[in-house]
């Protein structure tokens, strides 16, 4: 604002301030004090003991390690996510013994004093000493790798967007993890999971990916309309097209029922027939904790020994005390919990129905997978609705500990609700009772339409370039940043050009919106063409990628609201100050209906819909320019 303003002496003031401002956090010796809102996962109680060891930030989280002996906990956020470091000699031989006993006698302990559960284990147990090549997405703390090294990996590639968590793995915490992250096999790289398996040269016989939500966070209302780009048929379909002929695709998550129809999906869209022969589930049984199903897609149809073996791995036997349970078992689909449809890769509007929790597959267009809720209220255990108990204890504690109001949704309703009576306060009370906001001016309806239109058309355009942005470039720091510092320098340069391209009320006033239709319908048809072919690029090029697909569309959005204020300024104080108040007041709704929108129909449905609200503008414009008689007096 100071580089723009007329130059005065008394300038140097303000940018004095804003100069120290940007300079001050890199003059700090160590971190800002940050303190959570509400820790979880004992944070709380464990930094009162002395428990908590060291806190290190990260451009995607911040993490901090507590000693809850014998394992360390990794605590992401302040308690949205964790993830453990258990104590490992190195001698990966006895480890694999160890567990080959404590499969044969039903024993826990020797898994959990190594993984978090069995299902940990699972894919490598049935590829063991055959699997040359595995890749790990959040990879975190390590257990996946060490698992993948105990039963024979020849290479493991461990790929984690929190690079701190690798360098704490790699350095201080080395010896204490048995140097998995250090090992000779292991490739740990810092990267999103999609991009790097985008530019993998050969396919790997695992692909395993850890819940990047657990149950416990998700009851809690983190990630339910956080955008989960690994998990949609978009990324099965590069998961499948990743792995050899015999591979596996390992995931554990809590909504495995949704995990089947969106794999469904891919399975379906690369022309891939007979998916349920190739799914496998087991879950705990009876629910005792907090645990999640193993979900293991083989690319070949599963065999009766291959199975025999995995029962093996849970002790599953007529003979032993079922901890677990196969729920899904690709060779008796007759006694499989979900129907044949949920495998079609095109579930029928029945089954939708019937389902009293969203199933429908998750796309790239529209990535929300732990938005499952379709109710406010409670849900019950329903076999015929699909609702097993760990499903309604998922929804159901949600509710609980919202008192009443769902977690998963109740930041969207309390900010959508305060956003908008904030809105209306200081923006409608002032306007509508104001001496200035009750004059009239000619034209009022036209221009009150278009500068909202100008709000909510530019934020709703912004949210969604960053949600299709996020999954591009992998890092919400990043792509927030790209996103928000590109669109406002390009707005800013087209406002400040409007004038040297003469796009001014009496010529060339249909620049800014025939541009913004114009690109923004070319970024709609191509942009998922370029991005696919950038997506191996480093983060660093795809960002500029980014910048550049951006600018046009920014630049010429930038020209609409200067171009609507001098039609208007002619006119009375009132059409000026109606101009900013509806355009802030529209912001707001614009925001939380690109939200609705996108949750429900998608992102490129939001994007047409911001694009017609510009073609609104584009209208309403063509009513405020001057006419010819105008222009002639």
């Amino acid at each position: 604002a100071v580089t723009f303003a007329p130059w005065r002496p008394r300038s140097l003031v303000p940018l004095a301030v804003a100069g120290g401002l940007m300079v001050h956090p890199f003059l700090l010796s160590d971190y800002l004090d940050f303190v959570e809102h509400k820790p979880d996962r004992g944070l709380q109680n464990a930094r009162a003991q002395g428990q908590s060891e060291l806190v290190r930030w990260d451009p995607i989280s911040k993490v901090e390690v507590i000693d809850i002996g014998p394992v360390k906990n990794i605590i992401y956020d302040g308690g949205s996510q964790a993830s453990f470091i258990y104590p490992f000699d190195g001698e990966f031989r006895r480890l694999r013994r160890d567990l080959e006993i404590s499969a044969e006698q039903n024993a826990e302990g020797g898994f959990l004093r190594h993984f978090w559960q069995r299902g940990v284990v699972a894919s490598h147990w049935m590829q063991e000493g055959t699997a040359r090549r595995v890749l790990v997405i959040r990879s975190a703390a390590g257990q996946e790798i060490r698992a993948a090294l105990a039963f024979g990996a020849g290479s493991v590639d461990a790929v984690e967007l929190v690079n701190e968590v690798i360098a704490l793995g790699r350095d201080e915490y080395r010896f204490y993890n048995g140097g998995v992250l250090n090992h000779f096999q292991v490739n740990a790289v810092h990267g999103e999971g999609r991009a790097f398996l985008r530019a993998a040269d050969a396919p790997y016989d695992i692909i395993q990916i850890f819940s990047n939500h657990s149950s416990s966070s998700v009851a809690a209302g983190a990630g339910a309309m956080d955008p989960t780009y690994l998990l949609t048929a978009d990324a099965f379909e590069e998961y499948f097209s990743g792995l050899d002929d015999d591979g596996i695709l390992h995931i554990n998550h809590h909504i495995y029922p949704r995990i089947v129809t969106t794999a469904a999906l891919g399975w379906a869209r690369l022309g891939r027939t007979d998916f349920q022969r190739h799914v496998a589930v087991v879950m705990r049984h009876p629910i005792e904790i907090d645990t999640l199903p193993t979900v293991l897609i083989k690319m070949t149809p599963w065999t009766a020994a291959e199975m025999a073996r995995l029962r093996a791995l849970y002790s599953i036997g007529p003979d032993r005390e079922a901890y677990y349970e196969i729920v899904e078992d690709p060779l008796d689909p007759r006694q499989s919990y979900l129907s044949p449809g949920f495998y079609s890769g095109a579930l029928s509007a029945e089954i939708v129905g019937r389902a009293a929790y969203r199933i429908v597959p998750t796309t790239d267009d529209r990535p929300y997978f732990n938005f499952i809720r379709r109710r406010l209220d409670e849900v019950s255990i329903d076999d015929t609705r699909f609702v097993r108990p760990e499903v309604a204890n998922l929804l159901n504690s949600q509710i609980e500990r919202g008192g009443g109001i769902p977690l998963d949704v109740i930041h969207l309703l309390v900010t959508g609700v305060v956003s908008l009576v904030f809105a209306l306060v200081f923006i409608g009370v002032p306007l509508v009772f104001s001496r200035v906001g009750r004059e009239p001016w000619p034209g009022r309806a036209s221009s009150l339409v278009y500068f909202s239109c100008l709000g909510a058309g530019f934020i709703i355009l912004e949210l969604t370039f960053i949600q299709k942005l996020w999954k591009f470039i992998g890092y919400p720091l990043y792509t927030y940043s790209v996103v928000l510092f590109t669109l406002l320098l390009a707005a800013g340069l087209g406002s400040l050009s409007s004038v040297h391209l003469r796009v001014v009320p009496t010529g060339r006033w249909q620049l800014p919106f025939v541009g913004t239709l114009l690109y923004g319908g070319f970024f709609l048809v191509t942009h998922q063409w370029l991005f696919d072919a950038a997506l191996g690029l480093p983060v660093w090029l795809r960002m500029l990628v980014a910048a550049v697909c951006l600018f046009p569309i920014g630049f010429f959005m930038g020209m609409a609201f200067p171009l609507g204020i001098l039609c208007i300024e002619r006119h009375s104080r009132a059409a000026v100050a109606w101009a900013w108040g509806m355009n802030g007041l529209f912001t707001v709704i614009g925001g939380l209906a690109s939200v609705l929108l996108s949750i429900f129909l998608g992102f490129t449905v939001t994007e047409v819909v911001a694009l017609g609200i510009y073609a609104v503008a584009f209208l309403a414009a063509s009513r405020l320019v001057p006419s010819r008689a105008e222009e002639s007096v």
